[in-house]
């Protein structure tokens, strides 16, 4: 299938799912890249998008390459979900951020807003999509905040397709991308990161999160995604009150197992070490 870039309305589905992030900054308003709604007051984006969020906002310096370490902050930022086919806008703000060392995924605890409207929660998959198959990304490239009083918001949601050209089930490298992931030639243009990447059956299987632009005009993308599996030994501490109170740390995976997150393969994840996801052979 030849690779595709295309806009996309505000009225469709994936809007409800997929949201910008709007982050105040010392320079004012920006936005930062593209994050999924998972379940009603959670949800998951890139956590290189969380490392430049808490940069620009508290003067963090971004985390290594490669380092592991696990992360539980609060910042404060703005997530837009379209509802009532475009015409409404919901704002989800930021409770509480969770990441893990072992993946460039990052969860998103979130405030529930008043005018709040039922999520639409996608089946995910661990799955890797093959090598030949069609995926599917969106985001928010190239997307600006221009000053005033009020501000106004420019978004540029894209959908966009291309052709998985290779798998890496550990890492690719020990820097650029040190965890799992697939490569495509799919257009990830700056914003897009932390972005939904669907397979051929419509299952979210991976998060944008980074590419190199072509050499020569026309040429291919050399684009990556981030597989879900490692995200779900990440700890979470957000109240639950039927399994664990506020505060009490526990791993993602405890969301999926009591059913409140929909996760294909799910059973063969492994936490070893107390925060290092692994995955049994089939």
């Amino acid at each position: 299938m030849p690779v595709t870039f295309v806009n996309t309305s505000f009225s469709s589905d994936i809007c409800r799912i997929a949201m910008p992030i709007l982050v105040r900054g010392s320079g004012g308003q920006h936005v930062m890249g593209t994050a999924v709604m998972l379940t009603s007051g959670l949800a998951i984006t890139a956590r290189h998008v969380i490392d430049e969020c808490l940069h620009l906002h508290d003067g963090v310096a971004p985390g290594e390459p490669g380092v592991r370490e696990e992360l539980t902050a609060t910042f404060h930022a703005r997530l837009v979900q379209f509802a009532d086919g475009g015409k409404d806008g919901v704002i989800w703000r930021t409770r509480r951020i969770h990441t893990s060392g072992y993946t460039d995924i990052a969860f998103l605890e979130l405030f529930r807003p008043t005018n709040a409207r039922r999520c639409i929660s996608p089946t995910m998959t661990i799955e890797p999509p093959a090598v030949g198959d069609t995926v599917y990304a969106f985001g928010y490239p190239k997307s600006d905040i221009e000053p005033g009083d009020p501000i106004r918001v420019v978004l540029d949601p894209r959908t966009t397709s291309g052709t998985v050209v290779d798998l890496f089930p550990v890492r690719r490298d020990r820097s650029m991308v040190s965890f799992p992931s697939f490569q495509t030639d799919a257009v990830f243009d700056s914003g897009m990161s932390g972005g939904p990447v669907f397979n051929g059956k419509g299952q979210l299987c991976g998060i944008i999160s980074t590419s190199l632009p072509p050499d020569q005009p026309g040429g291919p993308w050399s684009s990556y995604a981030s597989l879900l599996w490692p995200a779900f030994a990440t700890r979470l501490y957000m109240n639950r009150a039927d399994r664990h109170a506020d505060d009490v740390g526990y791993p993602a995976l405890d969301l999926v197992r009591a059913g409140l997150l929909p996760l294909e393969g799910w059973e063969r994840i492994v936490i070893e070490d107390g925060d290092r996801p692994g995955l049994r052979v089939p």
